[in-house]
């Protein structure tokens, strides 16, 4: 007996991978070029961490970024011991379309538009490469109102979003 198995994807999955995939080659691409600014501070931290424990790991990224935000931290603990910076943060990018893109589609926005939307707008550009921190911030905070209609859920992305930037409190 012969099962046969169809793989149906909706256009809605395909228009989150697509975004996705697109933002993780381009981010993959670029990020290697971007290393002055912020970025020079946030590479050294990077290539640092595995050297500490997760204490002391905490505060050497804190006195390097003057900033608090674990999750951040925790995260890029976590990723350096096992891939490059460039490959972190691309696949960070693309986990922040993703979501970007399910929170722009459970709200009923044209797929074309929020398409266009995460990949040329000038937030969502500040957010895959400038603002690292806050990027984790937004992803949880997408996620809390994707599950707005779960409190439990709700709940814990949206403590993890405070816990990823401070900034967030204001939304």
């Amino acid at each position: 007996m012969q099962v046969k198995y169809h793989l149906r994807f909706s256009r809605a999955f395909v228009a989150k991978f697509t975004a996705a995939a697109v933002v993780f080659l381009l981010s993959f691409l670029i990020m290697p070029f971007y290393t002055n600014g912020d970025q020079s501070i946030y590479r050294k931290i990077y290539e640092t961490l595995p050297d500490f424990g997760l204490t002391e790991g905490f505060l050497f990224y804190s006195r390097n970024l003057n900033s608090k935000e674990f999750v951040h931290f925790f995260l890029s603990w976590v990723a350096s011991r096992f891939v490059d910076k460039d490959l972190f943060i691309a696949f960070s990018n693309a986990i922040l379309a993703y979501v970007a893109m399910s929170l722009f589609l459970k709200w009923k926005a044209s797929v074309t538009i929020a398409f266009l939307l995460i990949l040329t707008n000038f937030y969502f550009l500040g957010l895959y490469f400038a603002a690292e921190r806050l990027k984790f911030g937004f992803i949880f905070l997408a996620l809390s109102m994707i599950y707005i209609d779960r409190i439990k859920r709700f709940y814990v992305f949206a403590v993890l979003s405070l816990f990823s930037h401070v900034q967030v409190l204001i939304v």
